[in-house]
């Protein structure tokens, strides 16, 4: 094909052509432009700069489009790879960084293929075929999850997210018919007090302050205004967790409901005034309902002490738990002189088995103390006082005869 130089040189008549004569090169002061249809395509400018779609690169390489789909397409035989390698000047190592959210990579009809993002020749990260980003590995986190993010390590991994150190680091969760700007629910660190906020339905629910109060229902200080509040006293106070309602009623209700397959097996029950501690004994829940004798016995059995605790300087009455146990075994919890093991919910060590006993740093067993519960002693103590009533009325009434006589 004949190569023709025109004596014009301008887009609609180039100084070099073919048979087209406005398809060609332009030669500029120091610089060249391709030319199709009398509109330049590309420019080589003064700087060596090459521009595509543009008469005035500003990069080494500046590519605009006025197509509404891709800018740039790297196109793989079927079953192949479009890549997009950076190098370093050394030639030593290879890079890839993708910044612009209109490349586009297109591997011909081949699918499931992943976009892999690698750094020092190792992949980094992975857009795979389902639209998932994964972050240090090449599976998501869940079988057959719908997460969309997934991040990996061999070791610790997170994420970090920096704000001012008077503003807020936010994660926002939307649903698809929420409008710009709104959210569900998030989870918040606010820089400017360092708290910890949690809202749903748009509204803050739960706030975890700098001091480490935990604050319910809406809360945001840690006073009595409020409702539904519960919060720690961080300030060392005598009352470490306050469970706080502000609103007056009648009746009694309940304030901790403690339930066992859906059954209710106890209650912590307050009215305006004061506050019962419940565990469940409607007869509905019992079989085998028979009187109890020989209370008197048993209580003889029992084992009355004065002691104090260790750290503490005032003496007080009471039960020494496994004393007790061998009386009324229902009111103690623990075993006498036990220790804490290791069971199939824990994350065993190397070389522990289920059943071994803990150990602390010292390598000395750790101890798992026994606990009572006094008022399981009531009953007992009801029947021993009738039991001890009917014979002091008997003796009365055996008095009573002989006075009579």
């Amino acid at each position: 094909m004949a190569i023709k130089i025109n004596g014009t040189n301008t887009t609609a008549s180039p100084g070099i052509t073919g048979p087209d004569t406005d398809t060609g090169l332009v030669y500029g002061t120091d610089e060249v432009q391709v030319v199709t249809g009398g509109t330049t395509r590309a420019t080589v400018d003064s700087s060596g700069r090459v521009g595509i779609g543009t008469a005035a690169p500003g990069l080494p390489l500046d590519i605009v489009s006025n197509a509404s789909s891709e800018t740039v397409r790297f196109r793989g035989a079927s079953g192949g790879v479009g890549t997009l390698r950076f190098t370093s000047n050394d030639a030593g190592t290879n890079y890839a960084f993708i910044q612009s959210r209109s490349t586009f990579f297109d591997i011909g009809s081949a699918t499931s293929i992943p976009l892999l993002f690698t750094t020092n020749n190792t992949e980094a990260a992975r857009l795979d075929s389902s639209g998932r980003l994964l972050v240090g590995t090449t599976t998501e986190g869940l079988a057959g999850s719908a997460d969309k993010l997934t991040l990996a390590n061999s070791g610790d991994t997170g994420i970090t997210i920096r704000s001012g150190s008077s503003n807020y680091g936010n994660i926002m969760f939307s649903d698809a018919t929420s409008g710009t700007g709104e959210y569900a629910g998030y989870v918040q660190y606010y820089h400017n007090d360092n708290c910890l906020k949690f809202g749903t339905a748009s509204t803050e629910r739960m706030r975890l302050t700098s001091g480490g109060s935990l604050l319910l229902a809406s809360r945001t200080s840690d006073d009595f205004a409020g409702a539904g509040t519960l919060f720690q006293d961080s300030s060392g106070g005598t009352s470490p967790v306050y469970l706080y309602f502000k609103k007056t009623f009648s009746g009694t209700r309940d304030a901790i409901d403690f339930r066992h397959s859906g059954t209710q097996v106890g209650s912590i029950t307050f009215s305006n005034s004061n506050t019962a501690y419940n565990t469940s004994s409607d007869y509905r829940l019992k079989e085998n309902i028979v009187d109890l004798t020989g209370a008197i016995a048993r209580v003889n059995q029992l084992s009355p002490r004065r002691f104090n605790f260790i750290g503490e300087s005032d003496t007080v009455d009471g039960f020494v738990a496994h004393e007790a146990q061998a009386v009324v075994p229902e009111a103690v919890h623990g075993t006498h002189n036990g220790v804490e093991v290791w069971d199939s919910d824990d994350d065993l060590p190397d070389g522990v088995s289920v059943g071994d006993s803990k150990l602390d740093e010292n390598k000395n067993t750790i101890p798992k103390y026994q606990g009572i519960d006094q008022s399981k002693l009531v009953p007992l103590l009801t029947a021993a006082l009738q039991e001890a009533i009917a014979k002091i009325e008997t003796l009365e009434t055996k008095v009573a005869a002989l006075e009579a006589g």
